[in-house]
């Protein structure tokens, strides 16, 4: 109950500032005349289910495992394996935390579900994607966030700090489809940004206390 009522004074609340970065996306796909739907399409397929950032987590602890994989530093090759777990774990707690406990108890509707609205026709006019009909926090962003905060924990971060432009294509995306308002973006970025925290302190305690995992 309590989490509803903060749905709606948070609906309430930035109303104005959804609508302005929604329309900026409109905006983008009528100068573009559409042709850019394609893109932003490919970028929120990524993110389906969490199938491809999965695959990323994954791919880096096989990788960890090969031992032509920085050949020689075994450091560094560890470093895959933990930053592919900590991107699984990550993911694993913001799946959770979106899809089980906030999305279901917010309960609040996606932008297209008003037929009457104006962001209906927005949808229209980009392929009137469908998904599940609880919008906040996005869970595609959570899982883009979880996936590519790792690499910016574990990492120089000269360089790490790209990974974060992913995510706000991802976020991006998912404006652009009209399928989230930039308060779910938001959302969901705060979630997976402290499941993919929790999920680092959490390896770095197995790391310290616990498993002891050898490389050769």
């Amino acid at each position: 109950m309590y989490l509803i009522l903060a749905a709606n004074w948070f609906d309430a609340t930035f109303s104005d500032f959804d609508y302005s970065i929604l329309y900026f996306m409109h905006r983008i796909g009528e100068v573009t005349k559409y042709k850019i739907t394609a893109f932003w399409e490919f970028i929120s397929f990524i993110g389906e289910a969490g199938i491809g950032l999965l695959g990323l987590a994954i791919l880096l602890m096989a990788l960890s495992f090969m031992p032509f994989i920085y050949k020689n530093s075994p450091e560094k090759r560890k470093l895959l394996f933990w930053c592919g777990l900590t991107e699984f774990l990550a993911m694993g707690i913001g799946f959770l935390v979106t899809n089980k406990l906030i999305k279901v108890n917010v309960n609040r509707p996606r932008p297209y579900i008003d037929t009457e609205g104006i962001y209906r026709q927005w949808w229209s006019l980009v392929g009137a994607h469908l998904d599940g009909e609880t919008s906040f926090p996005s869970g595609h962003t959570t899982a883009a966030t979880g996936a590519m905060t790792p690499l910016f924990l574990y990492y120089k971060k000269r360089y790490s700090w790209t990974a974060f432009l992913f995510v706000i294509l991802m976020g991006m995306s998912r404006m652009y489809l009209m399928m989230h308002y930039p308060t779910d973006i938001i959302g969901g970025f705060i979630v997976g940004f402290t499941a993919a925290v929790t999920a680092y302190f959490i390896c770095f305690a197995i790391r310290k206390y616990g498993l002891n995992i050898k490389r050769t």
